[in-house]
């Protein structure tokens, strides 16, 4: 029979949910009204409907992955003992192991949605993608066509940034639960891991290697894409591009020690590789580019080769014959803008977005 206590928990449990769903329904019911009243409601629910598919797909895959390693987490260790005092005497209670799984489950469901929460707003680079713009302009770099950076490179991004976050937060995570459990400690100033923990920590830490080895490689095309918003000059060129490119190296080095780990119980190698590719990555990223940028002129910062090609993607950009066409924009100045007119921006002129980001570099 059904306790009252289990009744109230229930309850509890399904006001929590009807108010998030019900919060839900109304937002997306209003939205609809209003997009509706400016005669955009089926553009909005095309919207709406990649909105949901994308929440969808990524709460499904952050939760497998969650709970799959709290569960592999949760079958490796045996019983959990908490102290408690009564009176002048301490013991161990064991956990039941129905109230761990419970736990693990929570952890990994929170730890889902936290992650996914945003992916709705993922529509945006995933519609880019669809776009088909024949052009024949190269950037000078790279040599990568310039739609790439507009329409392929965002929603690399993003799924990127979104499979980073999955590994780096299931690390960190198994590797706090094996540390509270045991699997992980400190003997003798040496770190210890059991088989049990060190298979499954060597895996996450190559898959997050390879995280970082992808990051790496898609990092020279966001620098001369002005995502991180560094000048194209001879330091990118010289410093920057050849840095990303040793550090997808060392990634792969980090990967494949972790990998060794599995059949070589020997932390050090391990730390060794993840530490060449952290401070290599301090240093290439925040100590040679600064000291390279000061250790030369004006003259020697420039590039021939940027220096002819933006006035062709300022003429692209903005549709003009002559960049001597494009002046500063003020508010101040124009009227404000009509649908008619954004629909245009956005139609005629879809370079207008990697100008912003690039041309002013």
């Amino acid at each position: 029979m059904v306790s009252r206590a289990s009744w109230v928990r229930g309850g509890i449990v399904a006001l929590l949910a009807a108010l998030v769903l019900g919060r839900w329904l109304v937002v997306s019911v209003v939205e609809g009204l209003w997009a509706a009243s400016l005669g955009a409601g089926v553009a909005h629910g095309q919207i709406s409907e990649v909105q949901n598919w994308l929440l969808a797909v990524a709460l499904f895959f952050a939760a497998s992955w969650f709970l799959g390693n709290l569960y592999l987490v949760y079958r490796s260790i045996g019983s959990v003992h908490v102290p408690r005092r009564v009176g002048n005497i301490e013991i161990l209670e064991t956990l039941p192991r129905h109230y761990l799984l419970l736990g693990f489950v929570t952890i990994g469901v929170t730890l889902a949605i936290t992650v996914s929460h945003s992916a709705g707003t993922w529509w945006s680079a995933l519609a880019l993608t669809g776009v088909d713009v024949p052009t024949a302009s190269l950037d000078p770099i790279l040599q990568r066509p310039i739609t790439y950076y507009l329409y392929d490179l965002p929603w690399q991004r993003t799924v990127h940034r979104f499979i980073t976050l999955l590994a780096g937060l299931g690390l960190l995570v198994v590797f706090a639960l094996y540390s509270a459990v045991g699997v992980v400690r400190w003997k003798d100033r040496r770190l210890h891991v059991s088989a049990i923990g060190r298979t499954h920590l060597a895996t996450l830490a190559a898959i997050f290697a390879l995280t970082l080895f992808w990051g790496y490689r898609i990092e020279p095309a966001e620098l001369v894409g002005g995502i991180h918003n560094v000048p194209l000059d001879s330091v990118l060129v010289d410093i920057r591009v050849p840095v990303a490119r040793g550090l997808s190296g060392l990634a792969l080095l980090a990967c494949s020690a972790s990998l060794f780990w599995i059949w070589v119980p020997r932390v050090l190698l391990v730390g060794i590789a993840w530490g060449l590719l952290g401070v290599g990555s301090l240093v290439g990223h925040y100590v040679a580019p600064p000291f390279a940028g000061s250790a030369r002129d004006a003259e020697a910062l420039r590039l021939p080769e940027v220096d002819t090609w933006r006035p062709s993607l300022v003429v692209s950009a903005y549709g003009v014959n002559q960049p001597s066409d494009v002046r500063a924009y003020d508010a101040r100045d124009a009227a404000p803008l009509s649908a008619d007119d954004l629909t245009l921006i956005y139609t005629d002129y879809p370079w207008y977005s990697y100008l912003s980001m690039t041309v002013t570099n």
